[in-house]
């Protein structure tokens, strides 16, 4: 389950573009206000309504946006992968590729990963940083 929160999110980016939520959550088969937690399949519903009405499947956060299909293109160029290292720096290559900034960094030592983000513009929300 997602909590309403990430949904609140969600329709903040629409918000910021003078977008209409109704129609977008309607789509989603979800009502106004979204008070409860929703399904992964609702909220997948709701990411793929809201990234077709701003034409950006990153929601107008990053650097750039993010074109319809973007994603598709990026589990193609992961499915090859040999390993979750390489999974991780193929994901942040092209992300820098699509979106400039954000920009991330996978950094390993002493047998634990992480992913260092980086940002040239102002600061974002943390809703841009999670997603």
């Amino acid at each position: 389950m997602i909590s309403a929160g990430f949904v609140d999110d969600a329709l903040e980016c629409l918000a910021r573009r003078g977008i209409d939520p109704a129609p977008v959550l309607a789509q989603a088969g979800l009502a106004a206000p979204v008070g409860d937690w929703v399904s992964a399949e609702q909220y997948g519903a709701l990411w793929l309504a809201a990234a077709a009405a701003l034409d950006d499947e990153f929601f107008g956060l990053g650097g750039r946006p993010m074109r319809p299909g973007s994603f598709t293109l990026l589990c193609h160029a992961l499915m090859g992968a040999a390993t979750l290292e390489q999974a991780l720096r193929r994901a942040l290559r092209f992300l820098k590729v699509v979106l400039e900034d954000p920009e991330g960094e996978l950094q390993v030592a002493d047998g634990l990963a992480s992913i260092v983000l980086r940002d040239a513009g102002a600061a974002r929300s943390a809703f841009a940083y999670r997603t």
